[in-house]
């Protein structure tokens, strides 16, 4: 095991960095009785904390939700704080209650740190600060070491227009997915299943083929990622359907192969997946419908930047449901932290599989994939929404020039599903896309030919 902190340019408080680099389980025990107080009772969890003492300011508890290398808290005291690596003695198998103490000098004070490892107590984390932040926080130069860096927080914001153009007395939030490095959510997901793959030792670059059924988000984050790693990526894809994104793909660098979807429907995708693995030696599938790293991405990260950017405000989160990934990881947090938050889950009219319908194709690219997946995690939805692909697009479309926001498809129906019973309460939705991947599609099909016969004037 290996604590390391370090100093974190925060003003006007300084903070401790602790990174976590241990993925042992074992039961949890009681923290010790600190300054004002005993410990909180243990929970089964894949989790460790860290009690801090910091010297005249009580003992500060904190802890990381982990599950892979790289996790971080963050730890306010006050004056600077040096590098600080746990001795080597310290990091014996067998520590369960070992503390180490560092003294750091300080130009007006000495402070003491006292850092107490329990592997596997879940406590209160500092959440929704990965990506763009982390880098902002730190003194010297900000600049990424490379793109996965910078998939994270992304920004809340209320849609005044549309609330009160539409009459809702509830206060609209999106969250802008489209500032991903990518421009999609699936950023966050593509980064956790390549990393859960790696941690797990299943996966290594240069020998390693990924392999994955997607419409074409979850296919570009994998993209960007699998490159900046070293890993060759082969995307399976549905013909005749999401040209934006088979072009981003191919310009990517990734190898597309399409299967008419008229043929065995989903199942013919998953059969041409089967096959590679036949074909081709050292093929991982990045499968996003049965892998729990996906809705991992967002109860570590996605569902944490939702609580902290909302103050804890949040009534309602609806999302629609594709992999099922956001809706599941997100509510899990979220439902973690405020039990009596409402989840609102959205899936298409026309095949409204989730209300217990029949599947049918429908026009909303990225939700509704005609099954319930694996993943999706239906005994804590609230309430399940269904917005035919018309609505969708209007709503779109009403986004671009009401607000200003241009997104892609599914975010149009998540905002449909916000309704004027919900009077007074805040409702947080996700904006999965940008709008610029859906140029070739129907959502754009009017504007896109009335530039085409203006420009044939001349």
């Amino acid at each position: 095991m290996h604590w390391k902190a370090k100093e974190k340019g925060i003003r006007p408080k300084s903070c401790i960095m602790v990174q976590l680099k241990d993925r042992r389980r074992a039961s949890a025990p009681q923290l010790p009785h600190g300054h004002g107080g005993s410990a909180p009772p243990p929970r089964r969890a894949n989790a460790s904390a860290v009690a801090v003492a910091v010297a005249g300011g009580g003992w500060r508890r904190r802890g990381i939700e982990k599950k892979g290398e790289g996790d971080a808290i963050f730890l306010p005291v006050e004056g600077a704080i040096a590098s600080a690596p746990i001795p080597a003695a310290k990091r014996r198998r067998s520590l369960v209650r070992s503390v180490f103490s560092r003294s750091f000098t300080h130009p007006d004070d000495t402070i003491s740190i006292q850092f107490s490892v329990y592997p596997h107590h879940r406590v209160e984390m500092q959440e929704g600060r990965k990506g763009v932040p982390s880098l902002l926080s730190s003194q010297g130069e900000c600049i990424a070491s490379n793109i996965t860096q910078l998939i994270g927080w992304t920004p809340l914001i209320e849609l005044k227009n549309i609330a009160k153009n539409d009459g809702i007395a509830a206060r609209l939030v999106g969250k802008i997915e489209p500032y991903q490095p990518l421009s999609s959510v699936k950023d966050r997901s593509a980064l956790r299943l390549i990393e859960d793959a790696e941690e797990r030792g299943l996966i290594s670059p240069g020998t390693t083929t990924l392999a994955g059924v997607t419409s074409g988000n979850l296919g570009i984050g994998v993209a960007f990622v699998a490159s900046q790693k070293g890993y060759k990526f082969i995307a399976v894809m549905p013909a005749k359907l999401s040209m934006d994104k088979q072009i981003l793909l191919r310009y990517l660098g990734v190898e597309v192969i399409l299967v008419d979807p008229a043929l065995n429907g989903f199942k013919g995708l998953l059969d041409r997946v089967e096959q590679l693995k036949k074909d081709i030696e050292n093929v991982f599938v990045i499968d996003q419908f049965t892998n729990p790293a996906n809705p991992d991405a967002h109860f570590r990260w996605t569902g944490p930047e939702i609580w902290k950017d909302t103050a804890g405000k949040v009534d309602i989160f609806v999302a629609a449901s594709g992999s099922g990934g956001t809706v599941t990881g997100v509510g899990r947090y979220l439902k973690m932290k405020n039990p009596s938050i409402k989840l609102i889950c959205v899936e298409p009219a026309e095949s409204a599989v989730i209300s217990g319908g029949e599947p049918a194709f429908h026009n909303i690219q990225g939700i509704g994939p005609g099954f319930i997946p694996e993943i999706l995690d239906r005994s804590q939805i609230d309430e399940v929404v269904t917005v035919t692909t018309q609505e969708a697009m209007d709503m779109a479309r009403r986004l671009a020039r009401e607000e200003g926001l241009l997104v892609g498809i599914s975010s149009g129906a998540n905002a449909v599903a916000a309704r004027e019973e919900n009077k007074g309460k805040m409702i947080v939705t996700m904006f999965s896309s940008g709008g610029e991947r859906y140029l070739n599609s129907e959502l754009f099909a009017q504007v896109k030919e009335e530039c085409i016969n203006i420009n044939k004037s001349f």
